[in-house]
């Protein structure tokens, strides 16, 4: 069932009595202390209550002698006043005075005949104070809609007008409050990058992934910069290990004392060579079983010609054994022929 007209309008008016209410307010409380200095009182003047439309047509209607506006020149009721014949503009001659006593007023002038160049309106120069306004928001609204209000702000209010330059507004200027760090980054660097090319939505879901994956890849980069390394030295790693059995052996040719042995005698003998051959042949065995990536695989080879070295090495201690017995043989032999 279509709801009665009578709470249609009611529950409609209430949306808007606040707007009218405060925008009133805003209009009195910006005019009552330029007027104040003018002379120009409660003793002496009588103030309606209008804004807007209402006091537009109040003053078309000649039952206000004045009316103070806080809109653009390009509100339809203003631009109907602008070319109604008998309403015109005041020309404020102390427009300068005025902006530097009151901070939040800015000193405007509206050019001859820029309204309707044919019928030349306004016929002169025309000297105006205008004033700032403030978009507020609650401390907790979100970062995404405060750019998202601003990007709608800049697109309504960011076109030339007959008393703005084009971006001139939205701005920072005359901020009574303070400005929230959205809103700072919005005026020094513009919309966000990824909203300017991405929807909304998707902007704002990959905004909110890039600072969820920045501590993540903080850790990731030294990470996967370590990994190589690490990766390295475990393969090399299996080779290396078998260099430590080759240096025992080669320290057993060479005399080194074991110092896990009851004797620190370890020379070589005839005896003890067959089981350092064994002990090269299971370590050879050993490394033929290493599997290794291909890029490593000339450190397979290196050792396989290391282990070979150590072989020929044993080989040649029987060798260098009997050499000096017959040299001792054939020297005590020239003795006695001699």
């Amino acid at each position: 069932n279509p709801r009665p007209a009578l709470t249609v309008i009611y529950e409609a008016s209430r949306e808007i009595r606040s707007a009218i209410v405060f925008g009133t307010a805003v209009v009195v409380l910006a005019f009552l202390p330029l007027f104040a200095l003018s002379g120009v009182t409660q003793a002496n003047t009588s103030f309606v209550p209008l804004s807007g439309q209402a006091a537009a047509d109040a003053l078309v209607k000649g039952e206000v002698d004045a009316a103070a506006f806080l809109t653009t020149l390009e509100s339809p009721f203003i631009v109907k006043l602008l070319t109604t014949p008998g309403v015109a503009l005041i020309n404020i001659d102390q427009a300068e005075a005025l902006v530097r006593n009151f901070s939040y007023l800015h000193r405007v002038t509206l050019p001859r005949g820029v309204v309707d160049i044919e019928a030349n309106i306004p016929p002169e120069d025309i000297q105006m104070v205008a004033s700032t306004v403030t978009l507020a928001a609650r401390d907790d609204l979100h970062p995404a809609l405060a750019t998202l209000l601003l990007k709608a702000a800049t697109q309504v209010h960011g076109q030339a007008g007959l008393m703005q330059k084009e971006r001139e507004f939205p701005s920072d200027r005359d901020t009574d409050l303070a400005l929230s760090p959205s809103a700072e980054r919005y005026y020094k660097n513009g919309p966000p990058f990824l909203q300017t090319y991405l929807p909304f939505w998707l902007a704002v879901w990959v905004d909110r992934m890039f600072l969820v994956l920045l501590p993540i890849l903080a850790v990731l980069i030294p990470v996967v910069k370590l990994a190589p390394v690490v990766y390295s030295w475990r393969v090399r790693s299996k080779v290396y290990h078998w260099y430590g059995e080759l240096k025992y052996l080669e320290g057993q040719l060479r005399g080194v004392p074991d110092e896990n042995a009851e004797t620190p005698d370890t020379r070589p003998t005839a005896e003890r060579l067959p089981s350092l051959l064994e002990r090269l042949d299971w370590i050879e065995e050993q490394v033929n079983h290493i599997r290794l990536p291909l890029a490593f695989s000339n450190h397979a080879y290196f050792l396989r010609e290391h282990i070979e070295l150590v072989r020929n090495a044993i080989m040649r201690v029987p060798k260098a054994m009997v050499e000096p017995h017959d040299a001792a043989i054939g020297a005590a032999g020239h003795g006695s022929t001699g």
